[in-house]
């Protein structure tokens, strides 16, 4: 199955002045499993129980995911991030 929602950064705030703006303003974190900006954790809401999913790339289930930005679903930068937000990594 194809991802059906591809991952948007948000846009860089303007500088207005001569100096960069603090990275806390973009996005600090270095994502698990690319070392770049680009999140490709899958965290899916499972449609019967509403329970918080998270899967990754080495994950049993995870190319079989689909993220459905319009119930709930969210790309997750690291597995960090994950469980501080409520996301239980999937058993497989």
């Amino acid at each position: 199955l194809s991802i059906d929602n591809k991952y948007e950064p948000s846009p860089v705030p303007p500088i207005s002045s001569g100096t960069l703006p603090a990275l806390s303003q973009i996005n600090s974190s270095i994502c698990d499993f690319t070392n770049n900006y680009r999140p490709v954790i899958k965290g899916n809401i499972d449609k019967n129980t509403k329970e918080r999913i998270y899967h990754v790339p080495d994950g049993f289930f995870y190319s079989n995911i689909v993220i459905d930005m319009s119930h709930g679903d969210q790309w997750l930068c690291t597995e960090k991030e994950a469980i501080s937000h409520g996301w239980v990594k999937s058993k497989r």
